[in-house]
């Protein structure tokens, strides 16, 4: 199997894609590039050798060269070419900073040679790297807004596949980035008008990300059912498209939208249909992501004994790779399945070093998940005064966090009811009327010596 993944929709967008050859064809190339007399020529393999060279390092220097040289003989359209391929280099190399000191004039180079697919790429590569992957949201998706705009102004001189294809790249983080800002109105609306879009163009990719896009933003708003209804119709479309890594993203958003529903059977359906896709592409990474969605769906099903058989090779594979986020997720899990079989004392080393790993890669949902079962677990070990601080701990957190994140929904006190009531005790409220404060009294019979 590939120790790789199934590319993450969201980086697809910005990143520019290379097709690197064979190494003789590239040979060919720089020996033609010793001995070539015609500038139009010489212009020509600098350009293939920027964009098909194998590594990145090559790609950048081939790029400069090609630059220097378009420079030299004043071609406009060739360095408003170069400029883009060596910029679009640099931000798959990580120089975010690079980009975006030297985007603006790389955007003002393919706006004033006026092809309208480069002036596209050329928003994309600045607005991505050069702001969204510095986390400067609101610069970026000003930028994008303004590629939106060029787009719809440059319909009539670009081809259906290379419209499409351009506004989906655009659509993807944009709307991403009122997601990550908490603009929920613009984050359902542009969704809305990228839906809109993409089914005026017919074309497949297209709509099944603006469904998947549409769904994953009333997922994460509570619309449950709508998102449902909303990413089973772009899945159709997925399926359509062709596009794996379209795909994969549908797996594991309608096994959550499923999952959110209670139809657990549903949702470990895509978990399986994601474990067999990957297999048999050889995505190592993928498959074991759908095994402990898996593992998942029966823990809450009260399967403990398969799930914890899952999770164990699913913890050893992710910590091989160090994936740190995954590891944790599992760990927490594994925790869980080895509470329901009686084993708090081998669940709670597990359950802490998931909270630890979680605080380190500031996943707060995880961190508070995990904050919540390690109370639990303290509470099945009988170490009450632990499992009273642990509580104290978990609910402290959530308040101390973001509404949006943490919008208060009674999940704390629904945890302790119902750890509890398996321990045969009650829990009770009491108050004098709103402003006048509230006593919860808890109740657990004594303990026979």
């Amino acid at each position: 199997m590939k120790s790789g993944k199934a590319k993450i929709l969201l980086s697809a967008f910005f990143i520019f894609l290379f097709c690197p050859l064979k190494a003789s064809q590239i040979e060919e190339w720089q020996a033609e590039l010793d001995t070539v007399r015609s500038a139009e020529r010489k212009l020509e393999l600098l350009s293939l050798l920027a964009q098909k060279s194998p590594t990145m390092d090559q790609k950048i220097h081939w790029a400069q060269e090609w630059l220097a040289f378009a420079f030299e003989q004043k071609n406009a359209g060739a360095e408003a070419h170069a400029n883009y391929i060596l910029l679009a280099a640099r931000g798959n190399m990580g120089d975010f900073q690079i980009v975006r000191q030297e985007g603006k004039e790389m955007l003002k180079k393919a706006l004033a040679y006026g092809d309208p697919e480069l002036v596209l790429n050329a928003y994309n590569i600045y607005a991505g790297f050069g702001y969204y992957s510095l986390q400067s949201f609101d610069s970026a998706a000003i930028l994008y807004r303004a590629a939106l705009d060029y787009a719809e102004t440059a319909k009539g001189m670009l081809s259906d596949s290379i419209y499409a294809q351009s506004i989906t790249r655009l659509y993807v983080p944009i709307v991403e980035v009122y997601a990550r800002t908490g603009q929920n109105e613009k984050y359902l609306d542009t969704a809305e008008e990228f839906q809109a879009i993409a089914y005026s163009t017919e074309n497949n990719y297209a709509i099944a990300l603006a469904n998947f896009t549409a769904g994953l933003s009333q997922l994460r708003l509570g619309q449950k059912a709508k998102a449902k209804e909303t990413l089973m119709a772009g899945y159709q479309y997925a399926l359509k498209s062709g596009s794996q890594s379209v795909l994969f993203n549908f797996y594991t958003q309608l096994f959550n939208a499923y999952s959110d529903l209670g139809k657990l059977d549903s949702a470990a359906y895509f978990s399986r249909l994601q474990y067999e896709k990957a297999l048999e592409l050889g995505y190592e990474n993928d498959a074991y992501t759908a095994l402990y969605l898996i593992a998942q769906t029966e823990i809450e099903q009260k399967k403990y004994a398969p799930a914890l058989a899952r999770l164990t090779d699913c913890l050893t594979y992710f910590r091989s790779v160090q994936d740190h986020t995954k590891t944790a997720r599992v760990e927490v899990l594994s925790a869980e399945a080895l509470a329901g079989l009686g084993r708090a004392a081998e669940a709670l080393p597990l359950v802490r070093a998931a909270k630890e790993s979680a605080g380190s890669i500031t996943d707060m949902l995880l961190l508070n998940h995990a904050m919540g079962i390690e109370a639990r677990i303290l509470f099945d070990l009988k170490n009450y005064k632990k499992a009273y601080e642990a509580f104290v701990e978990y609910h402290l957190f959530q308040s101390a966090h973001n509404r949006d994140v943490f919008p208060g929904t009674g999940a704390g006190l629904a945890i302790v009811k119902r750890i509890v009531e398996r321990h045969n005790g009650s829990i009770t409220l009491e108050s004098e009327g709103k402003g006048k404060g509230a006593r919860f009294i808890l109740r657990l019979p004594a303990e026979e010596n």
